[in-house]
């Protein structure tokens, strides 16, 4: 599976960081097109982490 996302990202060459992996991988499981808020709530909820608030 993460042989695919960082294959995803090369053909359209952005560079795999371990960040934008995990993202991906994230947002390849959604079932429709979600917000931020959405994206940093379920981040938090998949790895405990919270965002930084500015």
């Amino acid at each position: 599976m993460t042989i695919d996302i960082e294959n995803k990202l090369k053909v359209k060459d952005v560079n795999p960081t371990a960040m934008r992996l995990l993202v991906l991988d994230f947002l390849t499981k959604q079932n429709a097109a979600i917000s931020l808020n959405d994206l940093e709530r379920g981040w938090h909820h998949l790895t405990g982490l919270r965002f930084t608030e500015h």
